[in-house]
């Protein structure tokens, strides 16, 4: 039996507060956005969160959570 698997609209995919979006972070989520015209990514490795601006790897910031560095 095939399953049709829809996907979610845009506004489906945006956090709906802030506790939504450092939920996501905090719990290996990978996130990408644009802020002021710059795209931004966040990745995880080794228990860290990495957040930089896209292909800009000397923008990187390592931190421990999404609330503190």
């Amino acid at each position: 039996m095939n399953n049709i698997v829809h996907a979610n609209s845009l506004d489906e995919n945006r956090f709906k507060t802030i506790s939504d979006f450092k939920w996501c972070v905090n719990d290996g989520g990978e996130v990408e956005f644009i802020w002021n015209s710059i795209t931004y990514t966040i990745t995880h490795l080794e228990g860290k969160i990495n957040i930089s601006e896209a292909n800009r790897p000397e923008t990187e910031k390592w931190c421990n959570s999404a609330d503190r560095y």
